[in-house]
């Protein structure tokens, strides 16, 4: 059994860890409207993928003063921290699944900052492979990755609509899962199941196992 499944949203709380990712700047005197346009900026510059060093450029512009050196130290500190972002569920839901034999892939974009998170998250020895997506077409990216394994016994977790609702359009034999942990994310309309967190993902999930 394949399980391939996303990061942000899925296994990390990403919502909490951008809150506090925008505290640290605020530590620094930058406006949370200072912190939000360097962090469009870093997106753009980084054709659709977060980019830490146009992030970085940016807020050096507008405080030529800031030392980028305490900026990288107080990012790092952060990163260091990435499993208390971890949902509770995670490491559950995986260890139980690896346990009854399924292999797990991980597939996220970014660039190193991502990687970085992932590595201090604490969740990459379940991961028989891993691909980190540097471009900003992520369905297609994600696609073309999933497309690896053969579809029977292939699951694939996501938590946007979007995404979840163009990997079955492109590829109905798998078993898709959207995880919609909050009400307002849109619901997926062509997902196999929809659940609410990674213990409902599990029980499905094992439905399968043979």
């Amino acid at each position: 059994m394949i399980i391939a499944i996303d990061f942000d949203g899925v296994l990390f709380n990403v919502e909490r860890f951008k809150e506090d990712y925008y505290r640290l700047f605020r530590g620094f005197g930058f406006s949370r409207k200072t912190h939000q346009e360097a962090y469009v900026h870093g997106v753009t510059k980084g054709k659709g993928v977060y980019s830490r060093l146009h992030h970085f450029r940016y807020l050096q512009r507008v405080h030529p003063r800031i030392s980028p050196e305490r900026l990288e130290k107080g990012v790092a500190a952060l990163l260091k921290n990435s499993s208390h972002y971890v949902y509770h569920d995670a490491v559950p839901f995986l260890s139980s699944l690896k346990e009854k034999g399924a292999r797990f892939v991980l597939l996220s974009s970014g660039r190193s900052f991502q990687r970085e998170k992932v590595e201090e998250s604490g969740l990459s020895q379940f991961f028989t492979q891993r691909f980190i997506i540097t471009r900003s077409i992520k369905s297609a990216a994600m696609l073309r990755a999933v497309k690896r394994f053969p579809a029977k016994n292939t699951f694939f977790l996501d938590d946007k609509k979007n995404v979840v609702d163009d990997m079955k359009k492109e590829y109905p034999e798998i078993q898709t899962i959207q995880v919609r942990r909050f009400m307002r994310h849109p619901r997926s309309t062509h997902s196999d199941y929809v659940v609410k967190n990674l213990s409902e993902a599990r029980r499905i999930v094992q439905m399968y196992v043979r």
